[in-house]
């Protein structure tokens, strides 16, 4: 496993610098499978990402997340390589009955062979 550290270059170039937030955000339609780290049988889901920043994303999904959950995002494999992007959920909110938008920090990431399982460090620390 080769692990990334956290923000800076995080997905490449695929963001760009400059927002009167924190980061700037770039307008995305990612459909990305994610797991709940911490809870145990929680099988992984689909989110709908619609925005990134080299330090987080903000996805919709028909559930809430607890604030602090330690989620695991799986980018797309590229050369049988999977970027796992370990993320901290900082806000959710309802949006429309059974949507709710969620921001959450990209806390660290790994380059993994594809279809790996997520690091047991993440999940430790997940139920910290």
């Amino acid at each position: 496993m080769v692990e990334h550290p956290p923000v800076e270059g995080l997905l490449g170039d695929c963001v760009s610098l400059a927002e009167h937030r924190q980061q700037e955000r770039r307008e995305v339609s990612l459909k990305l499978p994610l797991s709940i780290l911490g809870a145990p049988n929680q099988p992984e889901i689909k989110v709908q990402v619609h925005n990134l920043s080299t330090r987080g994303m903000g996805f919709r999904a028909r559930r809430d997340f607890t604030i602090a959950a330690h989620l695991a995002v799986r980018f797309p494999a590229i050369m049988d390589r999977q970027r796992l992007v370990l993320c901290q959920v900082k806000h959710s909110r309802m949006t429309a009955p059974g949507t709710f938008e969620i921001g959450a920090e990209f806390v660290e990431s790994a380059t993994l062979a594809a279809g790996a399982a997520v690091p047991a460090r993440w999940v430790q620390l997940a139920r910290q």
